[in-house]
């Protein structure tokens, strides 16, 4: 088996953990395909970028996350924070990987910027 065959493999398994079908995958495709004005012959693109992707590969690795608030009202924290389903925690330990956040972190000033 090679690697690019071993790497789809463990992206089709890892949506079905996340109880995700390969055909609802391909809809999510052309739906950030649309999103981005691109035609529908660009979806097996999209798709292709997705699971060679840093969240695709077999390595495991979380997609790195840098969280902005520039209108300083926390307000998309908040939003975040009320989500049922997957909850906060689920999406920063397992979904994410959350490089800087000044509302989720522990630390404050310089230690943060650190």
């Amino acid at each position: 088996m090679t690697t690019k065959e071993t790497c789809v493999t463990s992206f089709d398994s890892l949506l079905e953990e996340k109880g995700v079908s390969r055909r609802s995958f391909l809809k999510f495709c052309g739906a950030v395909a649309a999103t981005l004005g691109l035609s529908e012959a660009m979806v097996p693109q999209v798709a292709h970028a997705l699971e060679e992707s840093v969240i695709g590969k077999a390595t495991g690795a979380l997609a790195p996350v840098v969280w902005l608030e520039l209108a300083s009202c926390t307000g998309c924290t908040e939003s975040l924070a009320q989500v049922d389903t997957p909850d906060v925690a689920t999406i920063v330990l397992e979904m994410i990987s959350l490089t800087y956040s000044e509302t989720l972190s522990a630390g404050a000033g310089y230690s943060l910027e650190e």
